[in-house]
């Protein structure tokens, strides 16, 4: 399989841009002209790469002008690029040339922002004024910026698909998730502000974003907030114990109760059960006295009878 390049790129991966490196020397800039570069070249230099100085006489003829005399007069121009420029001129042909600040390029005579990330090598806009990113290797440009290529979906993390684009391939990336290979989370973008309002923290689940309280707290309904599992409220007379997501109350003793609220009375009266029995063997002691008694009276009136 053959790379069929776009202008201005050449190699066998179309890696290569025609301005990089650049190829005019003498502190020239090159301009992207699309099949071919120009060299924008300072003064006092010129040619294809500025590699010839232009050559000054102190003989200045009063009738004819002299190419001296004619760059003095085109230099002499006012010339300002914006405050986003390090220097300014005009060439010999009556361009402005702009020479601009780090993420800055010339359109329109003026020098505008031109950064395509921390990925890319270079910026420039090409003759109709759309931006040009050169990137690093493994990088290509997508909308306005540097972004990492892919060359199959395994490339592409959570669930994203490697998808051909206009100037390579790139990550598609599934809802909730962006990044060069769909490696960083925005479902909790939305619910981060709302989740920190009542004490909780958003936490990625199943690809959504989910508001979660922090170890020890619980959400309560009462007060819509995350609350303390344990405190000193929880139990009363006793020590608090944090079992999963709920707690336990451990009671001091003499309470008792889920919070240890119920004080513990002790029973010092006679138990129940004793009492019956009292009362049965009372009961008891009463019939065998009385039966004895009657016994004893019963014996007494028949010896009474037999003496008379």
């Amino acid at each position: 399989m053959e790379c069929l390049c776009l202008p201005t790129f050449s190699g066998d991966n179309c890696e290569k841009e025609i301005c990089i490196p650049n190829p005019c020397i003498n502190g020239g800039m090159c301009k992207n002209n699309g099949e071919k570069f120009n060299c924008i070249c300072p003064f006092p230099f010129h040619g294809d790469r500025c590699e010839n100085v232009i050559e000054t006489s102190t003989q200045i003829s009063k009738t004819t002008p002299t190419l001296m005399t004619t760059m003095l007069t085109t230099i002499s121009l006012k010339c300002d690029c914006g405050e986003k420029s390090s220097d300014c001129f005009v060439d010999t042909t009556g361009l402005k040339r702009c020479i601009c600040l780090p993420g800055y390029a010339q359109i329109k005579e003026i020098c505008s922002d031109c950064y395509c990330g921390i990925q890319s090598l270079s910026c420039h806009f090409n003759v109709t004024g759309d931006k040009v990113c050169i990137c690093k290797p493994g990088y290509d440009q997508k909308s306005r910026t540097c972004v990492g290529v892919c060359e199959s979906d395994n490339d592409c993390l959570n669930g994203g698909l490697c998808k051909r684009f206009e100037r390579g391939s790139f990550c598609e990336c599934r809802a909730h998730f962006t990044g060069d290979k769909c490696e960083t989370s925005t479902a909790c973008d939305e619910l981060r502000d709302r989740c920190k309002a009542i004490g909780a923290v958003c936490k990625q689940q199943e690809g959504r974003g989910a508001c979660e309280c922090p170890p020890h707290k619980l959400y309560t309904l009462q007060t819509g907030f995350c609350e303390d599992i344990c405190d000193t409220s929880k139990c009363l007379y006793g020590k608090c114990e944090i079992v999963g997501k709920s707690y336990r109350c451990r009671c001091d003793e003499g309470f008792s109760g889920s919070r240890c609220d119920e004080k513990i009375v002790p029973n010092t009266g006679i138990n129940g059960f004793l009492i019956l029995v009292i009362i049965i063997c009372s009961i008891i002691i009463v019939v065998l006295i009385g039966i004895l008694f009657h016994t004893c009276r019963s014996r007494r009136f028949k010896n009474k009878v037999a003496v008379q």
